[in-house]
């Protein structure tokens, strides 16, 4: 036979699942070497009387002999269930430790016999989340949705197991814009992903539930490309809070340890998808001025949505932020600053960043005239490349090449409008036309030239006279 020496406990004997052997039975036979002689912890000699003969060499009777192994093992059990309590940490001792020890002589033809147990190799099913499942959605609050992941090992009967659960949500929006021909031209894409981490305990195959925290110490960010000038920049950080508001694709991945710290199995699974549910139409108006709901009206995409309804386009997909080149998303489509992802995902903070650009814009817009009479609307860098601090587009120094220190204040909210609805969308509404260009003390008047390709100012303020009157726009409602 085959024999071990100094085998530590627990001994476990694995078998191949499948033996030519005319026997269905396992059998083990174990002693222990005292001075070179193997004894018995019971009787199993047959004779009484031999129990209490001297064991040649010794000062031991059978019987004493039995006494000082059953002493040795006391203490050995002892000893090893304080290893445990210290390395794992447990305040209650393990469960017993059960003899089935046979100490005799090898001339001893004694075994022990036992039916043979298949052992199967633990198995990790994520049961929830799966590319099967119903997506989870945010909802028009805004909040995001409760998401419970559920696990199960099968197979494992060690004790109490940690599950370790990485929560991935990604998704990566392609862009586009147009060149000076008409052309479309793809932009990088913009790739966002967040992680959230977590454990869960079970025991013995029961099923194990984590609800995925959505907050911002629990989770780890990666933010690429989201300003299209600068597409390798990444943001590693969340900038909107302790809560966390995100969508797209989950991908869950999973690792179950024992008590010991030890890996038992782990695994990963293409999940669902985190989508997006639109609010009423009294919800995004709710505390608008009348020229904030006009921004909203005219720049979202359908009217007053947030997210896609439908698969309308390889950019635009159900339940994702709708997207407009070259930069915008959502309510506000805002080009610059592009929405960070907080204001992708939750439609008030989205609608926020519209009116933030709003004030921004009319504030620009009433300096206007001031920088026309003292000479800043562009201005030159140390390098020699013009910057504009007025929207003037197409570029054009010809502008103003001079200051014209008779340019007119607006005089009318008509006037300051229009130009700050035109900037939303970018350039200007106004130009200043003075009598003599060549003369920075010359007369002059604004005239209207918007320098885009679109007419937002005359667009926008017509729809704000006609609501003063009582007559609204189609689908204001």
């Amino acid at each position: 036979g085959v024999y071990f020496a100094d085998a530590l406990q627990p001994i476990k004997f694995v078998a191949a699942d499948s033996l030519e052997s005319d026997s269905g039975f396992v059998r083990l036979r174990v002693g222990t070497d005292v001075s070179g002689f193997m004894m018995t912890l019971s009787n199993n000699t047959g004779a009484e009387e031999k129990q209490k003969e001297l064991i040649a060499g010794t000062d031991y009777t059978h019987n004493e002999l039995r006494a000082v192994f059953e002493n040795m093992m006391e203490e050995k059990k002892t000893e090893r269930i304080v290893e445990k309590i210290k390395a794992s940490g447990e305040t209650s001792p393990e469960a017993p430790i059960i003899e089935a020890c046979y100490i005799g002589g090898f001339s001893h033809s004694i075994y022990w016999k036992g039916d043979v147990i298949t052992i199967n190799k633990p198995k990790l099913v994520i049961i929830y989340p799966s590319i099967n499942s119903p997506n989870d959605t945010i909802k028009d609050e805004p909040q995001m949705p409760k998401v419970i992941c559920k696990a199960q090992i099968k197979n494992y009967n060690g004790g109490p197991l940690t599950f370790e659960w990485e929560y991935k949500v990604t998704y990566t929006y392609e862009r586009f814009t147009y060149d000076k021909d008409g052309n479309q031209v793809d932009l990088c894409p913009r790739i966002s992903t967040t992680i959230f981490n977590g454990v869960s305990h079970s025991y013995i195959g029961l099923i194990t539930e984590w609800e995925v925290p959505f907050i911002r110490d629990s989770a780890s960010f990666n933010y690429q490309g989201i300003y299209r000038k600068n597409c390798n920049h990444v943001l590693s950080n969340y900038e909107g809070g302790n809560d966390i508001f995100t969508g797209g694709n989950v991908f869950v991945e999973l690792t179950v340890k024992n008590r010991y710290d030890e890996i038992i199995s782990s695994i990963g699974k293409i999940g669902n998808r985190i989508i997006g549910d639109n609010p009423e139409i009294s919800e995004v108006k709710n505390g608008l001025t009348t020229h904030e709901q006009i921004t909203v009206f005219l720049e979202s995409r359908p009217k007053w949505k947030h997210f896609n309804e439908t698969d309308r386009n390889d950019y635009n997909r159900i339940g994702n932020p709708i997207y407009g080149y070259p930069d915008g998303f959502g309510l506000m489509q805002a080009d610059y600053p592009s929405a960070k992802e907080f204001q992708l995902w939750n439609w008030k903070a989205n609608r926020e960043l519209g009116k933030n650009i709003l004030n921004e814009k009319i504030n620009r817009a009433e300096g206007y005239p001031g920088r026309v009479r003292n000479f800043s609307t562009w201005y030159k860098t140390k390098a020699g490349k013009i910057k504009y601090r007025d929207p003037i587009a197409p570029y054009n120094e010809d502008w103003y090449p001079r200051a014209f220190k008779n340019a007119l204040d607006f005089s009318t909210d008509e006037d300051i409008w229009k130009e700050t609805y035109q900037r939303y969308r970018g350039g200007n509404y106004w130009k200043w036309e003075p009598d003599d260009p060549r003369d920075e003390n010359s007369t002059g008047e604004w005239i209207v030239s918007p320098s885009q390709s679109h007419n937002r100012g005359e667009e926008a303020w017509d729809i704000y006279e006609g609501i003063q009157t009582g007559n609204y726009p189609n689908g204001w409602n």
